[in-house]
């Protein structure tokens, strides 16, 4: 009895749930695949931001500003030049614990580069 006492509650503690969604991450980049104008520099990187609830105050929320940044970090980018995101989305997760709920946002790309000379004959040599 004193087993089912003990275990009660930490498998009540360790009872849970958690969603997980995957979206299009809205984007302005187009690219042509018949030009062949670009290159992957990178491909599958992915950045990550992490948050905290506890009931259901958030102590900290993921942001997916934060999770560009680590994705940036990750491939190694700065800012400026011909690089860019394509096939770009985020995914929010969720995971409550009976009182606490972690939640983080993910944000999965592959790095692209310009090929700025192709481009310029493409449109006849401006």
């Amino acid at each position: 009895m004193r087993r089912l006492a003990f275990l009660l509650p930490a498998l009540f503690l360790m009872a849970g749930c958690a969603t997980n969604s995957w979206e299009p991450l809205p984007m302005n980049t187009r690219v042509d695949l018949n030009k062949r104008n670009y290159k992957v520099i990178n491909a599958n990187v992915i950045g990550e931001d992490g948050g905290f609830w506890f009931l259901i105050l958030p102590i900290t929320s993921p942001s997916t500003i934060n999770a560009l940044d680590d994705l940036y970090k990750k491939a190694g980018i700065t800012m400026g030049g011909t690089i860019a995101l394509a096939n770009a989305y985020q995914e929010y997760s969720k995971t409550t614990l009976l009182l606490v709920t972690f939640t983080k946002m993910r944000v999965r790309a592959d790095i692209i580069e310009f090929n700025a000379e192709e481009d310029r004959q493409s449109h006849g040599g401006k």
